[in-house]
């Protein structure tokens, strides 16, 4: 198991790589901000991130999907509880 954690924004927010070793395939967890800095930390592991996963949608765990999910092809999975919050950050 491939395990980084990336510290990103304002708040320190703990953004999660895990990838297995073998199959080189990864999940980012609570990308919060400073996108190019988690796509280094992607690139440098050398692994495919398949998901975005996000433990609730507040804007320091949030902030940098966008970004993040221009660059690779990953599904962003989020609690249906939250895709209000999630859709109404830009208020």
């Amino acid at each position: 198991m491939i395990h980084q954690n990336i510290v990103v924004g304002p708040l320190a927010c703990n953004c999660a790589l895990l990838a297995c070793e073998e199959t080189r395939e990864a999940v980012l967890i609570d990308p919060g901000d400073e996108a190019p800095k988690i796509l280094a930390a992607v690139a440098k592991a050398n692994v495919t991130v398949k998901y975005l996963l996000h433990t609730h949608a507040h804007f320091d765990h949030v902030g940098a999907t966008a970004g993040v999910r221009a660059k690779l092809d990953a599904k962003t999975c989020l609690h249906r509880g939250d895709e209000d919050l999630y859709r109404n950050l830009p208020l």
